[in-house]
């Protein structure tokens, strides 16, 4: 049998006084560290392997798959593929699967006959583009188009043999014009008579040049700036009547009187009143 005392000692011995107690957690923590240099290590290398698998991805998808065909669909009148081909050359930048087909659209939007345009991937290794022209209703001034759209355009050359009302007015009042020139086209189609210019002045007075044909040359109409509508109403109304006077040889008709009109025939004024106004002054409203 052991005594205490030898017991005692025993336990002294497993534990003696002054002695530092051991920290298991903060024993562990070397090891922690080192499996977390591990896994970012890990991580690290795993990041740089699929960073330039990606590099060699985009690398053989442009060299090994480029850009081979360029399919050009639309109703082109004004426009030809090669020269669509020819403005996005500068934009075919890559390969099939990383061209920038916004980039390209862009592109085409530069050009003053294209209203819209979109741009789609063809399989193998094409494109396949689809181009909206502008339809052009009228001339605008002297260096613009308007479309049926409204907007003015400025291509680089304007046929003259379109067969387009021509319209001139002060820049920004184009709509204005245009929606005045249907209005008359209306009008004066039920006349027998059909415009060849429209003009909107400096002054905002509006001046109608009949389009020239054998039996009209190609008179011009003054409705002034003020009372548009009545003087307009007047001369459709008159000239609708039966016994309505010729515009064959007629140079100018003035709507600018109160009560009446004034025609100019070969440059000799020739007034013309059908409401008893014999007043042929020309008027400057």
């Amino acid at each position: 049998m052991f005594s205490r005392k030898a017991g005692k000692q025993r336990r002294g011995q497993r534990k003696p006084r002054g002695a530092v107690r051991v920290n298991r957690k903060a024993a562990r923590q070397p090891l922690a560290m080192q499996i977390n240099k591990r896994w970012l290590f890990v991580f690290v290398l795993f990041g740089s392997l699929a960073y330039a698998a990606w590099m060699l991805q985009s690398s053989w998808q442009q060299v090994v798959v480029p850009v081979e065909q360029v399919d050009i669909q639309g109703e082109l009148r004004h426009l030809s593929a090669d020269q669509l081909r020819q403005t996005i050359r500068g934009s075919l930048v890559g390969g099939y699967f990383s061209i920038d087909l916004h980039a390209v659209r862009d592109a085409l939007l530069q050009l003053p006959w294209v209203q819209d345009a979109s741009v789609r991937r063809k399989w193998p290794s094409g494109l396949q583009i689809q181009v909206q022209e502008k339809t052009a209703v009228a001339y605008w001034n002297d260096d613009a188009l308007l479309s049926a759209q409204g907007d003015v355009f400025r291509p680089q050359q304007i046929a003259r043999d379109m067969g387009l009302p021509a319209l001139a007015g002060p820049q920004g009042l184009h709509a204005k014009v245009w929606l005045f020139m249907q209005q008359l086209q209306q009008q004066f189609a039920a006349l027998g008579l059909q415009i060849g210019k429209l003009v909107l002045d400096k002054r905002r007075a509006w001046q109608i040049y009949l389009a020239k044909d054998k039996a009209h040359s190609g008179a011009l109409i003054r409705l002034g700036r003020n009372d548009t509508q009545q003087r307009l109403h007047r001369f459709t109304e008159v000239f609708a009547m039966p016994n309505a006077p010729s515009l064959q040889h007629v140079d100018v008709v003035d709507m600018r009187y109160p009560n009446g009109f004034a025609m100019m025939n070969n440059a000799v004024e020739e007034s013309s009143n059908r409401d008893g106004n014999t007043n042929t002054r020309e008027s400057e409203v």
